[in-house]
């Protein structure tokens, strides 16, 4: 909300760096929130939109055209070009093959959350199946997340951060052995 933008910059004092669009895909374009995203651009403020997760290719490419992102939530989908939709896009796996160069030539980040993937996107019922590898491959800028604590609270004998780095590098490798081209930096 623009509004609730203005109030915490002016009457808190709090400085506002950035906008982020999370949240359920479906039904909820980034597009609808297009105005919002030209109020958060003219201000010089990074944005970051929820996008590839629920829908493929063109969302992601939505988020980056019409919202301007400068990091998309998610981008599962990115590589998958029998998830595009839009039937006037005639060369489908060449199309990804441009969004994905885009997106890596303009180091726009994926911020990348394997095990809610893995829940929210049945059809990724392992690890080895999320296209984290591809990206790593593809060059991408990959910020590596945990969207909730509680995900990981599952056993409560083991730290967070040894089931994060283990994911992570079954996500790599395929076997969780030997993620040489991964560095995990443990924040806390």
């Amino acid at each position: 909300n623009l509004r609730d933008h203005d109030y915490h910059r002016v009457a808190l004092n709090v400085p506002i760096v950035g906008f982020d669009l999370a949240g359920q895909e479906d039904g909820f374009p980034a597009q609808n929130h297009e105005r919002a995203y030209d109020y958060a651009h003219t201000n010089f403020l990074k944005k970051t939109v929820h996008a590839g997760e629920a829908y493929g290719p063109e969302s992601i490419f939505q988020a980056i055209t019409d919202c301007r992102a400068d990091r998309i939530g998610h981008g599962t989908w990115l590589f998958q070009a029998s998830r595009i939709e839009d039937r006037s896009i005639r060369d489908r796996r060449s199309y990804v093959e441009r969004l994905a160069r885009f997106v890596a030539d303009r180091r726009i980040t994926l911020e990348v959350c394997l095990t809610s993937n893995l829940q929210t996107l049945p059809v990724l019922n392992e690890l080895r199946k999320h296209p984290f590898r591809k990206m790593l491959q593809e060059r991408l800028s990959v910020d590596l997340r945990n969207t909730a604590g509680a995900v990981y609270g599952t056993d409560h004998h083991e730290p967070v951060s040894a089931r994060f780095f283990r994911d992570h590098q079954t996500a790599v490798t395929g076997d969780g052995e030997g993620a040489d081209n991964l560095d995990i930096v443990d924040a806390g």
